[in-house]
């Protein structure tokens, strides 16, 4: 609970990167969670789930990609 700390310039250029690093890491992986939530959540809106178990993934995934051009 900061009873060790860097006290070298180089100790605390390491420990600001490694900040860094862990917060952008954290943004990445929350941006993909929320994008793979949207993709459900919008073909759950669009289709009803009779359809969604009937189509083909990869006829769905091409009827998908069209609509978003």
């Amino acid at each position: 609970y900061g009873d060790m700390y860097p006290t070298t310039v180089i100790g605390r250029i390491l420990a600001c990167t490694c900040a860094y690093f862990g917060v952008a890491t954290s943004g990445i992986l929350v941006s993909i969670l929320v994008d793979r939530y949207q993709r459900v959540y919008n073909r759950k809106r669009f289709f009803p789930d009779h359809v969604i178990s009937a189509i083909d993934p990869s006829i769905y995934h091409s009827f998908h990609y069209q609509q978003t051009k």
